[in-house]
């Protein structure tokens, strides 16, 4: 589907690039998932903000703050994206959630592209090893 820019008609690129949207409790955790995800090579970029949340959660309200991070990856990493969050995530049932990129600068779509590599599948640096 198309979609519009200025006067411009844009027509969605097939690229394997997505976001993957996730929160944590503080910033520290949040900064230290975010460094194995980049020492692993699973995200080319990953930025972190403050934000305040609601939701339920076992049937209460709740109103906390915690930290969005926008992680930039490729589809083929997303397994191992989310299972190294799973791994390392503090909360039981963590936000993790994977939106395609239908376009972008095609010079940065590429960089992600180059700096984003999949390991050996059941094998992902970072994670803790009691698991």
């Amino acid at each position: 589907m198309p979609f519009f820019h200025g006067s411009h008609i844009l027509l969605p690129m097939n690229t394997d690039a997505c976001m993957v949207m996730t929160t944590f409790p503080d910033e520290d955790t949040a900064r230290n998932i975010t460094e194995k995800l980049l020492a692993a090579r699973l995200a080319g970029c990953i930025q972190a903000t403050p934000v305040s949340s609601a939701y339920r959660w076992q049937g209460e309200i709740c109103h906390d703050r915690e930290t969005l991070a926008f992680i930039k990856t490729t589809t083929e990493c997303y397994p191992e994206v989310e299972a190294l969050i799973r791994q390392n995530h503090p909360y039981e049932c963590p936000e993790i959630i994977c939106l395609p990129i239908a376009a972008g600068l095609p010079d940065y779509l590429a960089w992600l592209q180059r700096e984003c590599h999949p390991t050996v599948p059941g094998k992902y640096p970072g994670m803790n090893d009691d698991n």
